[in-house]
């Protein structure tokens, strides 16, 4: 629950991952003074073997710009971001599979428009999603299938346009009133196959 105030002071911490606005800085910063410590702090962490990029956020923060941060990354996870700003993700064409918190309410206008190499979406479980952009997955052309959470209340036209989607898994209790079956869905035609 709290930190001393020297509690690093002695220690060889160099680098702390941590969402930047919880030490009231708006970006990743070096020479930040982190309890007794003078550290370089990153919200976004990087797997050792360089192929997964952790973005560190909290709630009511926007991930934005996360492209040029992947570094090559092929995989993404998100934590404790509200929403993904439009284009946030485009043309991220290393990038095969993200991982969305349940944090997430909004996925903005193109956000991975381009990721033409992304294969999986996944959304934790009890997301509150609520709104999926338009062209938000607009040339995702790896993209075969997808679950939309319970909690999507709005898809915006063209949302799927250009992709690969086939299927598309979603509970039978949906707030879209989609039905099982084969059907135009948002730029697409796919199968809708409900999950229990």
């Amino acid at each position: 629950e709290s930190i001393g105030e020297d509690a690093f002071s002695s220690s060889g911490l160099e680098t702390v991952y941590i969402a930047n606005t919880q030490l009231g800085i708006s970006s990743p910063a070096e020479n930040v003074k982190f309890f007794g410590k003078t550290v370089t702090t990153s919200n976004i962490y990087y797997s050792d073997d360089g192929t997964t990029a952790t973005f560190l956020g909290i709630s009511g923060e926007t991930l934005t710009g996360a492209t040029d941060q992947l570094n090559g990354a092929s995989k993404a996870i998100i934590e404790g971001y509200s929403s993904i700003e439009k284009w946030a993700f485009l043309r991220a064409t290393s990038l095969t599979s993200i991982t969305i918190p349940a944090s997430v309410e909004t996925i903005g206008e193109g956000a991975f428009q381009g990721a033409t190499n992304l294969r999986s979406v996944v959304f934790e479980a009890d997301s509150h999603l609520t709104s999926i952009g338009p062209n938000a997955f607009q040339g995702a052309s790896a993209l075969t299938s997808i679950t939309i959470p319970a909690s999507v209340t709005e898809i915006a036209i063209r949302a799927f346009i250009y992709s690969a989607l086939k299927t598309v898994y979603i509970p039978r209790t949906n707030k879209l009133g989609l039905t099982e079956g084969s059907r135009s869905f948002y730029g697409v035609t796919v199968n809708v196959i409900y999950t229990e």
